[in-house]
């Protein structure tokens, strides 16, 4: 296989890399020498496979993991005086997918266990507005479905699976995508599987089905019978055939990052500085993100510092994400929580680091990177040098 990587950007090792070979190259040619560039078969293909896959129903495709938000939100009928309850880490559009629709977002602590919303914070934010809780399976690790299912129920509200970097994750041997009333996927570069730009919607509610498609093509209820409200939010004809070949190594690439994964356990094992994952039994992780959360209180750096440190080494690193609830977008509205404190997403945003991680890592690249966190580690201890 020939593979094609995302351009140099400058760095040694970078945050992640896009990996497509001959099968995805050849899916694309096909799409193009056929001429069918919009919806069409090969979108029902692709459709058709990731639901087996899940194991659901419905897949629905969509141009992207944010609209995929907006079309659910919409379809499960969010709107105008409802309120809905999203953790304070997040990228922004699981909270602007509801603001876009005129929703009020109300923002939920989240656990630092596996930086997932605080299901045990949720409930005290429910009232009679309250229409639907968005838990997001951050970089590929599982919210707490269990207790949350059970407060939807207890107040009868819907669950929006925000599983835009969950892949192939999974607890107690349900997928990440199969619990909730309906969840959505993102295709982009950092993904699992990508086709550049891209989402899905999964669900097995019927109705909620049909009003997404609907919804991503215009409202169109036959040609040019537009009797709801819709728009193009359609996914391209290459965008499915790359997505249809990327699904079929799913498996083998989160495999690689487990691999991966593991590696960085062992290296940073003896780092009380450095807290690694913890993942429980019941819970696969696909490692989307290989996030550590960083005691500042033990070295003389900030957890800014050691990003800076690590890139002038060529190492990529970053924060995903910042808390949402301090961001401009939200300065002065409700969803910026009136006074409401959060304090285990503030102890995030200050020392969660996340580390270079992609299926075709090499031992190289991972080396250069487990040599320069030891090194910035060591160097910066409070207490003495670590052995590097």
């Amino acid at each position: 296989m020939t593979a094609i990587h995302s351009p140099k950007t400058g760095t040694r090792v970078p945050l992640a890399r896009v990996n497509l070979g001959d099968d995805e190259i050849a899916a694309a040619a096909r799409v193009i020498e056929n001429g069918q560039l919009c919806q069409g078969e090969i979108h029902e293909q692709f459709e058709r496979a990731f639901a087996e896959h899940l194991g659901v129903k419905h897949a629905i495709t969509v141009s992207s993991g944010s609209t995929a938000l907006l079309v659910a939100m919409q379809a499960i009928g969010l709107g105008p005086g409802d309120e809905v309850i999203v953790p304070d880490i997040t990228f922004v559009s699981t909270a602007t997918a509801a603001t876009y629709l005129g929703a009020t977002v109300v923002f939920c602590d989240i656990n630092l266990e596996n930086y997932c919303i605080d299901a045990s914070c949720i409930e005290p934010l429910i009232n009679d507005r309250t229409k639907l809780i968005v838990p997001v399976h951050l970089g590929g690790r599982m919210a707490d479905m269990a207790t949350i299912m059970a407060i939807a129920e207890k107040h009868q509200l819907a669950v929006l699976e925000d599983a835009a970097g969950a892949h192939g994750a999974a607890v107690d041997q349900r997928y990440a995508g199969t619990i909730g009333d309906a969840a959505i996927f993102s295709f982009t570069p950092t993904k699992p599987i990508t086709t550049g730009e891209g989402g899905m919607i999964t669900t097995n509610d019927p109705d909620i089905a049909r009003r997404c498609r609907l919804i991503r093509n215009f409202g169109d209820q036959s040609k040019f019978e537009w009797n709801s409200l819709g728009f193009n939010f359609r996914m391209t004809a290459v965008s499915a055939a790359l997505g249809l070949e990327q699904l079929q190594r799913l498996n083998d690439n989160i495999a690689r990052r487990r691999s991966i994964a593991a590696k960085y356990h062992e290296a940073f094992a003896d780092l009380p500085e450095v807290q690694t994952p913890r993942i429980p039994n019941c819970e696969l992780t696909n490692f989307q993100l290989y996030t550590v959360l960083l005691d500042t209180t033990k070295l003389s750096v900030t957890r800014d510092e050691v990003i800076d440190q690590l890139a002038q080494q060529g190492v990529a690193s970053r924060l995903y994400y910042p808390a949402l609830h301090r961001m401009p977008v939200f300065e002065g509205t409700a969803s910026a929580g009136l006074g409401r404190k959060f304090p285990n997403a503030d102890s995030y945003e200050e020392s969660a680091l996340s580390l270079p991680i992609y299926a075709d890592m090499n031992q190289s690249e991972q080396s250069i990177v487990i040599d320069q966190m030891r090194e910035i580690i060591g160097q910066s201890r409070l207490w003495g040098p670590v052995q590097v």
